[in-house]
């Protein structure tokens, strides 16, 4: 990431599978505005709602 970030936000899944908004979150975090941050358990949550047919 680009500089240091002043502050931290939680991304919870629902802002992380929506690829748009995700893209858009990362791009901004990217610049060192803001330090992205998710736990294990939000990136299992995201990841099987991109298996469907898993749900």
């Amino acid at each position: 990431m680009a500089g240091h970030a002043r502050y931290t936000a939680l991304l919870d899944a629902c802002v992380l599978f929506p690829v748009a908004v995700c893209d858009s979150l990362m791009s901004v975090a990217a610049t060192g505005l803001y330090a992205a941050k998710w736990t294990q358990r939000i990136e299992d949550e995201w990841t099987r709602l991109l298996s469907p047919t898993e749900n």
